[in-house]
Parts: C-alpha cells; sequence; structure tokens
C-alpha cells in the first residue's frame, strides 16, 4: 500500500450517478478517496498516508487541506457523503483481500460503482456488511 494509488478512473466510476456529490461543497477530489481507502486499508491516520506525506512536500497547505476534507468523512454521514463512503469502504474491503492474499491490487470497479445512487434504503441504515 505503500506505493498504491486510487486511479482516476476508478474515483470517476465511484462517483458516478451519487447526487449533487460533484459540486465543490462535497469537495469532490480523488486525493480525498485515496486517502480514504488508504486508511480503511491500514487503519493508519490519514495525516500518515503518503498521499498527505508526498503533498506536504509539494504544497502544505494543500496537503492540509485534503487531510480536513476528509475528515468530513468521519461521524454520521448523510447522502451523497454516506453512499460514497458505502463505495469507499466496499472497494478497501477488496483492496484488503487482495493484500491479505498477496494478489495484484487490481479491483473491479464495475462491482464497486454498481452500488445504486438511486435506491437509499442501504445508504440511510448504514453499511451493509461486507463478505
Amino acid at each position: 500500500m505503500a506505493d498504491w494509488h486510487l486511479p482516476e478512473q476508478h474515483w470517476d466510476a465511484i462517483c458516478r450517478d451519487i447526487p449533487r456529490f460533484r459540486s465543490a461543497h462535497y469537495g469532490h477530489n480523488p486525493h480525498i478517496g485515496e486517502i480514504l481507502v488508504w486508511c480503511n486499508v491500514t487503519q493508519g491516520e490519514r495525516a500518515f498516508s503518503p498521499l498527505v506525506r508526498m503533498l506536504r512536500e509539494d504544497n502544505k497547505s494543500m496537503a492540509e487541506c485534503v487531510v480536513a476534507r476528509a475528515g468530513v468523512f468521519h461521524g454520521p454521514l448523510h447522502t451523497p457523503r454516506r453512499l460514497l463512503r458505502l463505495r469507499l469502504d466496499r472497494y478497501a474491503c477488496l483492496l484488503s483481500q487482495a493484500c491479505d492474499l498477496q494478489r495484484p491490487l487490481d479491483i473491479d470497479i464495475d462491482e464497486i460503482a454498481a452500488t445504486p445512487a438511486t435506491s437509499m434504503s442501504q445508504v440511510f441504515q448504514g453499511p451493509t456488511p461486507l463478505p
């Protein structure tokens, strides 16, 4: 996970069809997704993710901004952030399994993006247990 990065096309697929998420208010930024997935897989702190460390070297204020925006996804969430978090958590689960099995970190993004944005009952009920 030290060299892992969230592919841009995966971030776009994860965010697809999430209502209102692409607005600046929700911080549509692939760095946020990468940090959240990395933290979930490694159980590490946002500030210690490889991406944040790299951003700090280039632009400390950008690193702090991304860490702060990622912090919005902790605690109680409401749609659309909750749906995004469900998708990111599912992605992280599959990535963790690949790490544990020492397999390539190739995730089937179609499975992740299939979490429907129009069926919000699971979003309001909370995360679905993962296999």
